[in-house]
């Protein structure tokens, strides 16, 4: 069944491209993160249609992101500041390091679903701000 779907989309839809501006409640250097997941279960088991890593030499990093086609998608972004590759954690779990997605999280208290950080990209919405911040500025 994959295989069609995946053959659907490769000959019926057009690909969709948008800028993000990612700015970052940390200080500039080390790396900006960014994936791209299309559905819930791909969310959920952090399998990204795309990702992009940028050094973080400004205030804001601009990327573009290629999207399959117009559609609903969470865009996941964290500062690297370390640089080490992944995004840090406490003993508890909480992150460390700054991150953020297409919409803001309704609670810091809980890892967010799909739906409730998700966008919706169509013609008219060709560009994304995210804004990474730290697990205590939510």
């Amino acid at each position: 069944m994959s295989l069609y779907l995946f053959i659907f989309t490769l000959f019926f839809t057009s690909p969709h491209a948008i800028s993000v501006q990612v700015s970052s409640s940390s200080p500039e250097g080390g790396e900006i993160h960014l994936a791209v997941y299309a559905s819930p279960a791909d969310f959920a088991e952090r399998r990204e249609i795309t990702s992009l890593v940028q050094p973080r030499t400004g205030k804001v990093v601009d990327l573009e992101v290629t999207l399959p086609s117009t559609g609903t998608y969470v865009l996941a972004a964290y500062h690297d500041v370390n640089g080490n590759g992944k995004l840090d954690r406490n003993f508890f779990g909480i992150p460390t390091e700054p991150y953020g997605f297409s919409q803001p999280p309704a609670s810091k208290w809980e890892e967010p679903k799909f739906a409730d950080i998700a966008a919706n990209f169509d013609a008219k919405k060709v560009a994304a701000k995210l804004e990474l911040k730290l697990w205590k500025e939510y």
